[in-house]
């Protein structure tokens, strides 16, 4: 039974696990697939392809949508897998599915506007660091970066009436972690900043609290004061467009 798609229907952000289609297959499966698929829970067969849709919308990123982003996993014995662009926001959603990030740099870039391309830097500059020698790692983590202690030591000789760690990989296994080690050598107030982190600051009192948003909001658009490129005036089309234009 197909249901058509109205303004009433149940997005995936609001909570529904079904594609926004009618006709959800094709054709007839060799295989029974389970109705939403769940990261490491199914194998690639040898003649198939497997397309996900990492970001789906345009460049205002927000919690339920990511820029242009299409991954490609393929069935052969190498379980190779590339990108068609890599826009702001997709590799949250290519980390989520629990592929190895270090497997593959191959993006094939349709264009070079950011809801196309955001997303590169992280994926060949910092997303290429996993993995590597224990050595390396520490010399990252504490030599290029502050080390927690030095965090600490760096609050000491600052003073503030209250301090803020930023730049920190939030989860269950580092917040204790780096307060402990950051205590050897400050005692005084400190915040973990995660997202939406709000600090209030005046001459008597400095008040840290958690902003709540809404996460699928679009952006406030006003008046633009952009004189640059993005505001110039289109170029005019190279003549062969003409010949391969698609009309009505």
């Amino acid at each position: 039974m197909s249901t058509e798609i109205d303004e009433l229907t149940e997005l995936a952000y609001e909570g529904s696990t079904r594609p926004l289609t009618s006709t959800p297959v094709v054709g007839s499966p060799g295989v029974t697939y389970a109705d939403v698929l769940a990261p490491g829970a199914e194998d690639i067969a040898a003649d198939e392809i497997r397309v996900t849709i990492l970001g789906s919308g345009d460049p205002f990123v927000n919690k339920c949508q990511a820029s242009a982003s299409v991954l490609i996993e393929v069935g052969n014995e190498q379980h190779d897998f590339f990108f068609f662009d890599l826009g702001s926001g997709s590799l949250a959603n290519f980390d989520g599915l629990g592929l190895p990030v270090t497997s593959t740099t191959k993006v094939f870039i349709s264009h070079l506007h950011a809801d196309h391309v955001g997303d590169m830097p992280t994926l060949l500059w910092s997303l290429a660091k996993p993995g590597a020698p224990l050595s390396l790692a520490e010399a990252i983590v504490n030599g290029v970066h502050t080390s927690p202690a030095m965090v600490g030591k760096v609050f000491e000789l600052a003073g503030a009436r209250m301090s803020a760690m930023w730049h920190l990989a939030i989860d269950h296994e580092t917040v204790g972690s780096v307060m402990t080690e950051m205590r050897t050598r400050h005692d005084g107030p400190v915040v973990i900043s995660q997202d939406l982190t709000v600090f209030n600051i005046t001459e008597a009192a400095v008040i840290a609290r958690q902003a709540t948003i809404d996460p699928y909001a679009w952006p406030i658009v006003g008046g633009t004061i952009t004189t640059g490129p993005p505001m110039s005036p289109f170029p005019e089309p190279p003549a062969w467009w003409a010949d391969a234009l698609i009309t009505d």
